[in-house]
């Protein structure tokens, strides 16, 4: 059944006549009259008894009509469905993101999200970078965020923010005094590092002296959240990422700057060549700027 000859029979219907339908449709009366005949002749019904020159509807037309304002209620519902969609306010959203990211700005992200888009699913993963890569590979998960670019030929990776790097010292370190901290203040000090053949742990290393590099570390972890949980729980001392940084008990720790250019980057990685969703820009947009809110 065509929506249009629908329409047009819901206006005659409602306005009485075929001219006043016109007028509230803004087309020509002839128009709506030859569409209403299309109309009976699609459904196989007279709709309408024609007397001197007046439309009565018919028992049929009654019928029709009032289940026709069921379907346009569901027609209405619909465009306001896709409304939402377009401004990103309704729909799923399925993204993942590194274990160094599951502290700090991703929970604030998400409840402010929720503030403004209610009606949003979100459902978030915090797997290995490795099964991150083989979850957008095979399209299970839209985007990742993760600490440093993930590294294959099908994935784009976009810089989000230049996190700076936070020096996360135990309260009973003299170092905890400190406004902010050397790179030469770490010598001779507990150090929680990072795998040297890994991007995280070779900016790290960049930031250190050589004769701290060249020493055995106290623990050596995979993950920056890892490295905060574990300077809170023993002596040593963790560089970690501003992200992160704003998870630390200040009950056991001090987070200070510590005086360098280098920082960690975080980024968004997707399928090179597809568009990503309004609702997962929004998302991306909002977390971005949680991540530049300064840190308490």
């Amino acid at each position: 059944m065509n929506v249009r000859y629908l329409e047009i029979f819901r206006a005659v219907m409602e306005t009485g006549s075929t001219s006043a339908a016109a007028e509230l449709l803004r087309i020509s009366q002839p128009a709506v009259s030859n569409q209403l005949r299309l109309l009976e002749s699609q459904i196989g019904l007279e709709l309408f008894d024609r007397r001197s020159r007046r439309l009565v509807p018919t028992r049929e037309a009654q019928l029709i009509y009032e289940k026709s304002k069921i379907f346009f209620l569901a027609l209405q519902s619909l465009d306001t469905f896709s409304e939402q969609l377009r401004r990103g306010a309704r729909g799923q959203l399925n993204f993942v993101c590194s274990p160094s990211l599951t502290n700090g700005c991703i929970h604030e992200a998400i409840r402010r999200f929720h503030l403004d888009r209610p009606d949003v699913t979100l459902k978030l993963d915090s797997p290995s970078n490795e099964r991150i890569i083989a979850m957008i590979l095979a399209e299970m998960t839209e985007f990742g965020l993760t600490i440093t670019p993930l590294e294959h030929p099908s994935l784009i990776s976009t810089l989000l923010a230049k996190l700076p790097i936070y020096c996360v010292v135990p309260k009973n370190d003299a170092l905890s005094k400190r406004t902010t901290i050397r790179p030469g203040d770490l010598v001779g000090k507990k150090l929680i590092s990072y795998p040297k053949h890994s991007e995280i742990g070779r900016i790290i290393d960049s930031v250190l002296p050589s004769s701290v590099r060249s020493v055995e570390p106290f623990v050596e972890v995979r993950y920056i959240s890892m490295a905060l949980r574990v300077a809170e729980a023993t002596e040593g001392i963790a560089l970690v990422d501003g992200h992160t940084a704003r998870s630390a008990n200040t009950d056991l720790v001090t987070v200070h700057p510590i005086e360098t250019e280098q920082y960690l980057p975080l980024v968004a990685t997707q399928l090179k060549g597809q568009k990503l969703s309004l609702i997962a820009e929004s998302f991306i947009e909002e977390y971005v700027k949680v991540t530049r809110l300064p840190l308490n």
